[in-house]
């Protein structure tokens, strides 16, 4: 069985010597890592006269690694293209990417902007790949390759539009469907551009965005080509910044977690939760890591990068307290990742993050930030089984998370920056209002996409949220009316269905699934936004938020769980078949966002009506994830409050009359109650700390 991966990054000066190398490796290995991401992974600066130049130094490094035990992740394409596979010795300024204006894009403060669709580039890439493959793959310490850190490319040469041709004939087979998606008159392939008319029809935009997504994976695929004609044994790593599904200011570089991960062989996300100088909230930071789970096909993946300490001299408050890595870690662990790469080992003494990063300090001696660190390397690595092996167990709630409407609703919010607040987020700011109300109330969650639910995957959960999604096609509909026909409960606020996937607006809304959802949108408007439960003994009233969506029930199915004021209805609730929709028809989820709390009193309805929780905490500050395997779990317990908490956690659990329970950070046996396979753990949290148990057989 491969161990858990826990490491972090060693940035290679050509200052250090190999001693230099050697005393930091050895001092990974003393504080618990077993694993070293080295960047760069070929060194221009040695002397020629070497063996191996340009790779004598990676040589080494391998060699002395074999002697500790620790593995290599060799780090391919970083951001300093001049010390990789475009040293300046071959560079040319038609390898630049182009701007829109066809100017070549110098604007970056830290790193060159190369075009990966140019022959030449990719020609470069391809051969350094091989090579650094073929000096590298026979040492047992090399685990692999991280082949592309923080997925980025745009560009408008004509290159990529040759390929942006390709993609759109694949999508529109010939030029008149595509003059009628984009209400154009093209006579042939050739005159097809980078539109940015968005008057007519949104669609070059969206098909634009598309397209700009699919572009790195077809960058990844012959990235990863490269590497596995020489070397078929070692995986190949790919991350991203955060998650596509939360962190949206990085929306145009682009990313595409669900791309990226089925193009390598363990999917990486890059993770600073202080960057910004104020901590994350603990919900957003959930959320981000469940994003990357969901990514992957087998719910696992790698931090990649870990933050470890300030950005750099001048930002002092994004310094980083040890407790904080400790909590980030085991809310990383919690969440499916089976490796985790803190950035960086050392701080960088020289470039604009001087001063920044490290878990050690400038003179390379311990700090308590290494001593958190190795405090987890020693819980983990006592039970390496259950950490590598569980995984994230399969919620009652999926979340759809669906890349192109987000480009829609980018798309038809961009020409109202100037009136509207937030228009270009709003889509995942809906989807964070709805996961931070259910973490609030301990519900977990997984995103599915599109095509989960036209496949059936979606069948697997209990209940579906759908926020904000403008567009349902066909296929969409059809998969959403059999999960409902199963069983299944659909629950929707904001937009939904006013598009089909070509842009056109639906004749009756909500598109073909109208008559299965039981009402119809008429109209919209901002105004009279307050609402009320239709049974009196719910007594609840809440206040809307954004929109107030003018429906029209369409059958005696329709059931008006509550109305606005004016007396239209504000939820409607549509038995089909086996299962339900339900349509909220405001904004509800973000408004919970923004702070109208009343929405938590309907997500505590679904919760009770439909048991969307799979662990139940006496206390509710507690939060709660679970991993599951063959033969038990792991519970994590987190307390984000400044008080110590003793309360009871509740799990379901099969063979729960046979079952020992084990604190992994004390090592103590747990008191607990067993009954009608419920497993009640008594536990008893500090402030601001983390509890993991295992929980299996008596015979594991």
């Amino acid at each position: 069985m491969e161990d858990f991966r826990l490491g972090a990054v060693l940035k290679v000066q050509r200052e250090h010597t190999w001693k230099d190398i050697g005393e930091m490796l050895a001092m990974m290995k003393e504080k618990g890592l077993n694993t070293v991401v080295v960047w760069p992974a070929v060194y221009w600066w040695e002397d020629k006269s070497l063996e191996n130049y340009p790779f004598q130094t990676g040589h080494e490094i391998l060699k002395f690694a074999d002697e500790l035990g620790l593995k290599i992740v060799m780090e391919l394409a970083g951001q300093i293209t001049s010390l990789e596979y475009a040293p300046d010795f071959l560079m040319k300024d038609e390898y630049y990417a182009l701007d829109r204006k066809g100017n070549k894009n110098t604007s970056g403060l830290g790193y060159g902007y190369l075009n990966f669709n140019h022959p030449e580039v990719r020609g470069l890439i391809q051969n350094q790949y091989k090579e650094i493959a073929e000096q590298y793959q026979s040492y047992k310490s090399l685990y692999g390759y991280d082949i592309w850190n923080e997925t980025m490319f745009t560009s408008f040469d004509s290159y990529t539009l040759e390929l942006f041709r390709e993609w759109l004939k694949g999508k529109y087979s010939d030029i008149e469907s595509l003059n009628n998606a984009w209400d154009r008159a093209y006579g042939d392939w050739s005159q097809v551009g980078f539109a940015t008319w968005l008057w007519a029809s949104v669609m070059p935009l969206v098909d634009y965005e598309q397209f700009h997504k699919d572009n790195i994976g077809m960058i990844l695929s012959y990235m990863r080509s490269a590497i596995k004609s020489v070397d078929k044994s070692h995986p190949v790593i790919a991350d991203n910044i955060f998650s596509m599904t939360t962190m949206d200011e990085f929306y145009d570089r682009p990313q595409d977690d669900w791309n990226v991960a089925r193009n390598v062989d363990i999917y990486g996300m890059d993770f600073y939760p202080k960057f910004f100088g104020q901590v994350l909230p603990p919900f957003f930071r959930w959320q981000t890591l469940m994003g990357a789970s969901s990514a992957s096909p087998s719910k696992k993946f790698w931090v990649s990068e870990l933050q470890t300490h300030h950005t750099a001299m001048f930002l002092p408050h994004s310094y980083c307290h040890p407790n904080e890595l400790k909590t980030w870690a085991w809310e990383a662990v919690s969440q499916g990742a089976k490796g985790i790469v803190f950035w960086k080992w050392n701080p960088f003494d020289k470039g604009v993050q001087l001063f920044g990063r490290g878990l050690v300090n400038v003179k390379g001696e311990s700090t308590p930030r290494a001593d958190a660190v190795a405090a987890v390397s020693k819980v983990i690595f006592a039970s390496p089984k259950e950490f590598e092996a569980y995984v994230p167990e399969t919620p009652r709630v999926a979340i759809l998370y669906d890349r192109m409407n987000q480009d829609f609703v980018k798309a038809l919010t961009r020409p109202y920056e100037a009136i509207l607040s937030t228009p270009s987020r709003i889509y995942t700011d809906c989807i964070a209002g709805l996961y931070k109300c259910l973490w609030d109330e301990n519900i977990p969650a997984k995103y599915i996409s599109p095509e989960d639910v036209q496949s059936g995957e979606i069948n697997s959960y209990k209940a579906l949220f759908v926020s904000n999604q403008v567009c349902i096609d066909e296929a969409m509909a059809a998969g959403l009316m059999r999960f409902a026909e199963s069983g299944g409960i659909i629950i929707t606020d904001g937009k939904f269905g006013e598009i089909a996937r070509n842009g056109l607006l639906w004749r009756q809304i909500p598109g073909l699934i109208s008559p299965s959802a039981g009402f119809e949108l008429l109209d919209m408007q901002a105004d009279q936004l307050n609402f009320s439960m239709c049974e009196p003994s719910e007594n609840i009233n809440f206040t809307g938020y954004y929109e107030h969506r003018e429906l029209r029930t369409l059958s005696s199915e329709a059931e008006v769980l509550a109305m606005f004021e004016n007396g239209e209805p504000a939820i409607v609730r549509s038995n089909y078949k086996k299962g339900a929709f339900i349509h909220i028809a405001t904004f509800f989820w973000y408004g919970y966002l923004k702070g109208v709390t009343q929405a938590h009193q309907f997500m505590k309805r679904l919760n009770a009506q439909y048991m969307l929780s799979t662990v139940e905490a006496e206390d509710p500050r507690l939060k709660t994830n679970v991993l599951r395997g063959a033969d038990g779990c792991l519970l994590f317990v987190f307390n984000y409050t400044g008080d110590e908490i003793t309360s009871k956690v509740t799990i379901r659990m099969e063979n729960a009359n046979d079952c020992k329970i084990t604190d992994l950070i004390s090592r103590t046996s747990v008191i607990s109650a067993v009954a009608d396979g419920l497993v009640q753990v008594n536990v008893c949290i500090p402030a601001d700390d983390i509890a993991i148990y295992t929980i299996g057989s008596i015979d594991s």
